[in-house]
């Protein structure tokens, strides 16, 4: 079950004469619907794998994409919750997927 949280977003407008800090790092993906959001969970999974999502100060999205990028963000679930169980490519099997399906990607 998908559990997600309120938080309070600082959205700053594009006109605004504030300063802005420059992003040292970002992440961004484009939209494609379906195929988007599978991707962008993919991409999101290796990334946490690998231990560099708290690399990222932001991410962009837009579609398909955004779509993933939100649960990903508001969420209260772990990571593998969301992302789906790590997988070695040669044990990528139908039934495993059926097991370990992610939150994010996933019907009924």
């Amino acid at each position: 079950v998908l559990q997600l949280r309120k938080v309070k977003a600082n959205v700053i407008p594009v006109n605004s004469e504030q300063r802005m800090d420059p992003i040292k790092r970002g992440l961004c993906s484009s939209g494609g619907g379906g195929r988007a959001l599978s991707y962008f969970v993919g991409i999101l999974r290796g990334l946490t794998t690998l231990g560099l999502m708290p690399e990222f100060e932001e991410l962009v999205t837009i579609s398909g994409s955004s779509w993933a990028s939100s649960i990903y963000m508001f969420a209260k679930n772990p990571d593998e919750e969301l992302l789906g169980t790590r997988t070695a490519p040669e044990k990528l099997t139908l039934d495993f997927l059926d097991q370990n399906a992610s939150l994010i990607g996933w019907t009924q």
